[in-house]
């Protein structure tokens, strides 16, 4: 018996160090796991779910902007096309830019502000205040300028929007 628990003793120690260096090794494993899944889930954040996030603000500034854009057009030709009154340019003109400046302070706070949207509202509002009203050339050569950009941007949102595809007719 007594050679049995002598051979045993060391055995047992040598089990007790293989399982202590398992532990190790198991723990090595798990801390590998998690610090590989933590890089995925950010690069699957950075490429995924982030360029989805800045797409929809884009998204809902261009909204936001679109509906502004469509509001000034209209105050330009009712009062350009005002039958009751002597229709004025820079009345009109002042309309235009009211709303279409809603819509750009509006859709800037909605916007990535990295992105191209943020800095095209960041153009149209540098234009405005380049925007001289002393007299009428000046009135319509800023309107011009203001209403191309405006378009510009129009543009650039209509490529943001969702489009419905034409259904297969029967």
């Amino acid at each position: 018996m007594s050679q049995a628990a002598t051979t045993n003793k060391p055995a047992s120690k040598a089990g007790a160090a293989l399982k202590k260096n398992r532990s190790w090794t198991a723990a090595i494993w798990v801390l590998i796991v998690v610090f590989a899944l933590a890089i995925g889930g950010t690069i699957f954040y950075g490429m995924v779910v982030q360029p989805q996030i800045l797409h929809n603000k884009d998204l809902a500034a261009c909204k936001t902007f679109e509906y502004n854009y469509a509001q000034g057009q209209l105050a330009w030709v009712k009062e350009a096309t005002a039958t009751k009154h002597t229709p004025d340019p820079k009345v009109a003109v002042d309309n235009y830019l009211a709303h279409l400046y809603v819509g750009v302070n509006k859709g800037y706070s909605k916007a990535d502000p990295n992105g191209p949207v943020a800095k095209s509202f960041q153009q149209l509002a540098l234009s405005r205040l380049q925007y001289d009203s002393s007299n009428i050339t000046a009135i319509q050569t800023g309107f011009q300028t203001i209403d191309s950009e405006a378009s510009t941007l129009k543009n650039y949102c209509d490529t943001l929007m969702p489009h419905a595809s034409p259904s297969p007719t029967k």
